[in-house]
């Protein structure tokens, strides 16, 4: 859910392109991307937050 996030943000779009190998799968809109994050909120930012918070206490402030 992340990457997909981020992939649509850095590219300004809606939709990403599924394609597994070189075989076409599906297309994921912005969409599918909020409901998976909406369902799954707690476990995707509980994530994110381990992740700024580990790479904080490398700093020295």
């Amino acid at each position: 859910v992340e990457r997909c996030m981020q992939l649509l943000n850095i590219h300004k779009t809606r939709y990403l392109i599924v394609f597994d190998d070189n075989e076409f799968k599906g297309v994921v809109t912005i969409n599918d991307v909020l409901r998976e994050a909406l369902e799954n909120k707690e476990m995707v930012f509980d994530e994110l937050l381990l992740k700024e918070t580990s790479e904080m206490q490398d700093k020295i402030f």
